[in-house]
């Protein structure tokens, strides 16, 4: 019959439909767009390879520049490469090509975090290839130091800047316009002159070789680099400290520094007793030793406590299993904190490892003159411990003999474990995986085939529409049984006499009397009858309904024709559903105003209890901001509080030095003072014991040592006293007398003497002006 193929999806319930055109609807899926990456290290920061579902690969794009913001570098963002376009062919990048969701708020990850730095300096640019941030180098700041990358590929010129990069915060490099270039012999040599350290040791590179050979490890003599492999052990010591938290790669970074002055403010002067340098720059000699032998004591003093098993001190995951025995084995452990060396865990292990090598007996044999190296001073770490903690980088480099310290500085020793596992080798890295292309084209194929199938479906459901309200429409009166239906092939007029009869069976079925069975048979709604024919529906009753067993008795099997009269009853079941739904409609509705209406009285009372609940937050809100604002204030008083005592402590310790030197110098000015005296005491006695030898008498010899007054009387009558003894003589001559008349006597003879010698003079030449 020709009914089957317009009416197969004609009397599907409302409901199918509307689920199908969800289903449709939530289905659709974010699409995916091409963006390329020439920034190869962000994409390692940010761990590409750890999205298993995002597929990507390597690309060569022409036209484009890159340059590394130095800066940036510094700062650790996680973008520090910028692309120009310049339209060149011969200018050509070297990127990556991932696939990502068009919209950037689903991309996965930091992926966010790195389009968000994107976006501050650079704008995306559609190419054929995908979507590429570009910078327009006119609005770049002048501040910013851009290095050209002229090959294109961050990653065969990352090593040498790097190494260059620190040369120059190390002081011992160049312009920054030669970062990127090899590094040259100058800084090479100044490096090796302040770190004794040197670049090329034979015996390095022979110890490298043989472990290239035997770790299996690729390329190890180029990725050892002396300047980064000092830089990655400071930074792995302020890590000790819980003073840095950033990459250990061994890039000298403003997080770096800021690290190593938190060191010298809060340990090295306590420890070391003096302040930091001032030629100094960010990590300098003094720097350095005193960094690393902090750390080489606290190691040592783990080792004399039975703490720690390593042969390397900068094996981190040792050391830190130390540091956590060691707390543990003291009671000093932080709980869940991390474990780092606090103050109280170097003030403790200070003062145990003082006590152990003063008292302990026993341990101390067990680390004391067991090996030639312990007997020549080398090894023992009881003695180590104590000996170099230092600043002085001489005296830290001769105590040091093994591990991968001995390896920087003497070339013997190892590697540190965290070499292999954290040695930043991107440059090493190839992008590759699945094919973005072919993704691309399979996304494109199916939106085409999605789209097509959204047409037909559309145009089905729109047809069906038409056809469910055309039959409505057609069949609503009795005379319209000869009309033809849009469900019915009408195109051949032969099939349409034939079908004619159809055509009345089903328009006899579709508007029938309406029976009222005991069984409802979906067609009819009983409520609805009721209201409308009350009077006559009471009447009527069958108890013997076909429509009840038409089911059992005409059964449907497959292959089969449609029966008008069961599609006409699915309209009629279709019809009924509506009606009831919208009966159900209107009756919520109704309720819900009835609700309302009932609950209009008690709402001001529910606004009531809420605006007094809101006002009581409000007020609890503000009492906590108060509260919160004056333990805010309270804060920065005491942090006044504390740097005026910091300071009064460091003006009160300036003066106490200075106190004690000059108390230093009072006495040894009280010991002059007394040494004079005692000296002035013996002359004076001598000079006591001649007058009495000369004949003043055995009385005036004892008043002289008895009364002061009597021998003043006794000396005025002697000199007055006319007496032309030798001593009468030498005490007259002593008396201030006779010495002032031989002043003037001096002064008037030096005076003739002078004019007489001048006068000559000046008449001489006089007379020779006159001649």
């Amino acid at each position: 019959m020709t009914l089957e193929t317009p009416t197969s999806n004609v009397f599907q319930s409302p409901k199918a439909v509307d689920s199908k055109k969800t289903t449709h609807k939530t289905s659709t899926v974010e699409p995916l767009v091409s963006f390329i990456f020439p920034d190869v290290r962000a994409l390692h920061e940010i761990r590409l390879e750890s999205f298993v579902e995002l597929q990507y690969k390597e690309i060569t794009v022409h036209g484009f520049e890159i340059y590394v913001v130095e800066q940036w570098a510094a700062e650790r963002k996680l973008s520090t490469v910028i692309t120009s376009y310049t339209g060149n062919s011969q200018d050509t990048i070297h990127a990556v090509q991932v696939v990502l969701p068009k919209d950037p708020e689903k991309w996965p990850g930091r992926f966010k975090e790195y389009y968000e730095d994107l976006s501050i300096f650079a704008k995306a640019r559609v190419m054929p290839k995908g979507s590429i941030f570009i910078t327009n180098l006119a609005t770049v700041p002048s501040t910013l130091n851009l290095l050209h990358v002229e090959c294109g590929d961050v990653r065969a010129i990352w090593k040498d800047f790097e190494v260059n990069f620190d040369l120059k915060r190390l002081r011992c490099g160049g312009r920054s316009a030669l970062l990127l270039g090899g590094t040259s012999t100058a800084a090479e040599d100044k490096f090796g002159q302040l770190y004794k350290i040197s670049i090329d040791f034979g015996e390095r590179k022979v110890l490298l070789k043989e472990l290239e050979q035997c770790e299996h490890f690729p390329h190890l003599q180029r990725n050892y680099h002396p300047v980064i492999e000092l830089v990655t052990m400071i930074q792995v010591c302020l890590s000790y400290f819980n003073l840095y938290h950033s990459a250990k790669d061994g890039l000298l970074c403003d997080k770096t520094e800021a690290a190593v002055a938190n060191f010298w403010s809060k340990l090295a002067k306590y420890y070391f007793g003096i302040e930091r340098p001032k030629n100094e720059g960010i990590s300098g000699p003094a720097t350095v030793a005193a960094l690393i032998s902090l750390v080489l004591s606290c190691y040592y003093k783990l080792q004399v406590e039975d703490c720690i098993s390593s042969k390397d001190p900068f094996e981190e995951e040792e050391f830190f299993a130390g540091i956590y025995s060691f707390q543990k084995k003291h009671g000093i452990t932080r709980g869940t904190n991390p474990v780092y060396l606090d103050d109280l865990t170097l003030q403790r292990l200070f003062e145990v490892s003082a006590k152990t090598s003063s008292s302990d007996i026993f341990k101390f044999k067990k680390v004391v003159k067991s090996t030639v190296s312990d007997i020549t001073g080398k090894g023992n770490p009881m003695h180590l411990c104590n000996e170099i903690l230092t600043t002085d980088l001489d005296v830290m480099v001769k105590n040091i003999h093994s591990g991968s310290i001995g390896l920087l500085w003497r070339g013997k020793g190892r590697l540190r474990r965290n070499f292999y596992k954290g040695y930043d080798n991107f440059c090493e890295i190839k992008f590759s995986r699945g094919d973005p292309e072919l993704l691309l084209e399979k996304q494109a194929n199916e939106m085409q085939g999605d789209g097509s199938e959204s047409q037909e479906s559309t145009s089905s459901a729109d047809q069906e529409k038409n056809v469910f309200d055309n039959n409505l429409v057609r069949y609503s009166t009795s005379s319209s049984s000869v009309s033809a239906s849009s469900m019915f092939c009408n195109y051949d007029k032969t099939t349409y006499a034939t079908n004619f009869g159809l055509n009345k069976l089903y328009h006899g079925e579709y508007f029938r009397r309406n029976s009222m069975p005991f069984l409802s048979d979906g067609t009819h709604d009983p409520m609805l009858e009721t209201k409308k024919n009350d009077d006559t529906v009471k009447g009527l009753h069958r108890s013997n309904s076909l429509s009840q067993v038409q089911d059992v008795v005409e059964p449907w099997s497959l292959p089969f024709d449609p029966s008008v009269v069961r599609m006409a009853r699915d309209l009629l079941k279709i019809n009924n559903l509506i009606q009831v739904q919208e009966r159900e409609e209107k009756e919520k509705q109704t309720y819900m105003r009835e609700n309302e209406v009932c609950h209009a009285g008690h709402g001001e009372s529910f606004d009531t209890d809420f605006d007094h609940v809101l006002s009581g937050l409000q007020g609890c809100h503000q009492v906590y901001n108060h509260k919160v604002k004056k333990l805010e204030e309270n804060n920065k008083e005491v942090e006044k509080k504390q740097l005026l005592l910091f300071g009064e402590m460091r003006a009160l310790s300036s003066l106490t030095s200075k106190f004690k030197y000059d108390m230093g110098i009072l006495d040894m000015r009280m010991r002059d003072v007394e040494e004079s005296i005692s000296q002035f005491d013996k002359k004076l006695a001598a000079v006591q014991k001649l007058l009495v030898d000369q004949g003043l008498g055995k009385a005036l010899g004892t008043e002289l040592l008895v009364d002061k007054e009597q021998l003043e009387s006794c000396l005025k009558d002697f000199l007055e006293a006319e007496n032309t003894k030798y001593e009468g003589l030498c005490c007259r001559m002593c008396s201030k007398k006779y010495f002032k008349q031989i002043h003037n006597d001096l002064k008037a003879w030096t005076s003739w003497a002078f004019n007489k010698f001048f006068n000559k003079d000046t008449k001489l030449t006089e007379n020779e002006e006159i001649m």
